[in-house]
């Protein structure tokens, strides 16, 4: 057991280090291309798009790949959030070449660009890079019901059936790439702290999809950083709405009810669902641990202190009642 205890020592302060040690400075283009491949009674709007999703996505992948080899990122970041990650840090470009018949997908890589300290741009952005993992997934989804559509498109029985599958299926799905992008476009603004630019492309976004949730969860998290919590409030109440059992909904909410001074019993309320959704959020219980601070509920604040310790959240071990700073929390 002692053995066992000075190897898993021994692994923590190797992680620590290497998230400590400067990215070496480098620049490196990814870039890859598809031809355009259409069908009969495929439109070539619906065939680039398509092409587009695929270019984009293979080109993420490649771009996560790459980043989860370095040291001091793969100690600090899990394996689901270099996808996101890159999202964040580095945008892509997507363009047609030959008047729309092949997409080409580029993105200049600069490890300048990576933040310094990992291990508290992780923490801080951890419900940031969440939502673009969600809607990594969403487009993957829309990938595959975009191809399966085209599959259909191009076995259609006549103009007439074809006309009817595009505006059953086809309209809808383009409406929801456009949203997409949309989305795509407010998270690479949020890896430059570009807050409002970000909410003006969420609007957008929402304005062609208001059903998803992510939009909502995205710009929360905008209006937060711009400390307007009346709006935040609002967005993360239309997310509940479509999600009503979303853990990082009620996390945020309750954060924000915390930030704002007089809403500790609703902050409570919140960070005891997002406990009672996921028991291993070391990030509610810490902030748990804040409100309890506030109220100088000494013993429970130690307690979520402690646990959020125990489930790796360094930043709470030392903390006995003394409640962090608020820029701390997030």
């Amino acid at each position: 057991m002692k053995t066992k205890h000075l190897l898993l020592t021994s692994l923590c302060t190797l992680g620590l280090l290497l998230q400590s040690l400067p990215l070496q400075a480098e620049t490196q283009t990814f870039a890859l291309s598809e031809k355009v491949v259409q069908g009969p009674y495929q439109s070539s709007e619906e065939v680039r798009i398509l092409t587009k999703l695929r270019v984009a996505r293979r080109l993420n992948e490649q771009v996560g790949q790459y980043l989860a080899q370095l040291p001091q990122l793969k100690a600090a970041f899990l394996p689901h959030q270099f996808g996101p990650l890159a999202i964040a840090l580095f945008p892509a470009e997507v363009f047609e070449l030959d008047q729309g018949s092949e997409i080409k997908a580029k993105l200049l890589l600069d490890t300048s660009l990576i933040p310094v300290d990992l291990k508290a741009f992780q923490n801080d952005n951890l419900y940031m890079l969440e939502s673009i993992a969600h809607h990594q997934a969403r487009n993957h989804q829309l990938e595959n019901d975009l191809a399966l559509y085209l599959q259909d498109l191009a076995k259609a029985n006549g103009a007439e059936h074809a006309e009817m599958l595009r505006q059953t299926r086809g309209q809808p799905l383009l409406k929801q790439y456009q949203s997409n992008r949309l989305f795509v476009e407010a998270a690479n603004l949020f890896g430059r702290s570009r807050w409002q630019d970000a909410i003006h492309k969420l609007d957008q976004a929402i304005q062609g999809d208001p059903g998803y949730m992510g939009h909502y969860f995205l710009r929360a998290i905008a209006y937060f950083q711009l400390k307007n919590y009346d709006r935040t409030l609002a967005d993360l109440n239309l997310g509940l709405k479509i999600e009503p059992n979303n853990e990082g909904l009620y996390f945020f909410r309750g954060l924000t009810y915390l930030v704002q001074g007089a809403l500790l019993p609703q902050a409570l309320a919140d960070l005891n669902k997002t406990i009672e959704l996921n028991p291993k959020n070391a990030q509610a219980y810490y902030v748990r641990g804040a409100a309890y601070s506030s109220q100088n509920r000494c013993d429970k604040a130690k307690a979520d202190y402690n646990q959020a310790c125990n489930l790796g959240l360094s930043e709470a071990c030392p903390l006995d009642c003394t409640p962090p700073d608020q820029e701390e929390l997030f």
